[in-house]
């Protein structure tokens, strides 16, 4: 993010897709990266307090800061890649972590899944990630009746493992064409030296 684009968002106020913070800790940081996430994406900007008259307070050590958000991102489940930069406003360090609308849906911080609500943080119901994932996924992927998170996390777990072994067996697969064709090329080039090597020899 440049500063231009910063600065823009500097001019907004908290909503469902903004969050400042003078600071946080990875934890934090963790359940808001989700819940952007899981909420059509958007920035956690570290480094500003809206409820100071100056608001731009900045960070001590950005790269610190920088290396906390990337962690707190792998930390979900699913991970999420983000994107964080790092600009100076008179003076003060500000990092930006941009959070993509994700297609992973829902993604869980130490077995909660978190959501936007208009400028809040908060954890998801068990209906709502039913929702979210029928919408990712398909209608016909998580059946209708789950109604607990620990339901979904394991119709979630049994379609990462199938994604698994589809894999698998298409690498197998490949490899064995491969192979299949290596033979029929070595069987060919040994007919044909046969051959010469008959007609050498008569």
């Amino acid at each position: 993010m440049n500063l231009q684009e910063l600065q823009g968002l500097l001019a907004q106020a908290e909503d469902e897709r903004l969050e400042f913070k003078p600071h946080t800790q990875p934890g934090e940081a963790a359940k808001i990266i989700a819940a952007l996430a899981n909420s059509e994406g958007g920035n956690l900007v570290i480094g500003v307090d809206e409820n100071r008259p100056v608001p731009l307070v900045g960070v001590a050590n950005p790269q610190q800061v920088e290396g906390m958000l990337y962690e707190a991102a792998s930390s979900l489940h699913p991970p999420v890649t983000i994107t964080v930069s790092q600009q100076v406003i008179d003076g003060k360090h500000i990092v930006v972590a941009e959070i993509p609308d994700s297609l992973d849906t829902p993604h869980f911080y130490q077995g909660v899944a978190y959501e936007r609500y208009g400028e809040h943080t908060l954890p998801v119901t068990a209906g709502r990630i039913t929702t979210t994932s029928r919408r990712r996924l398909g209608e016909e992927l998580i059946p209708a009746d789950s109604k607990t998170e620990e339901e979904v996390l394991r119709e979630v777990a049994r379609l990462a493992r199938l994604v698994e072994s589809l894999n698998k067996q298409l690498s197998e697969s490949r490899a064995l064409r491969v192979r299949l064709s290596d033979l029929m090329i070595g069987g060919a080039f040994g007919a044909i030296m046969s051959v010469i090597l008959s007609l050498i020899f008569l």
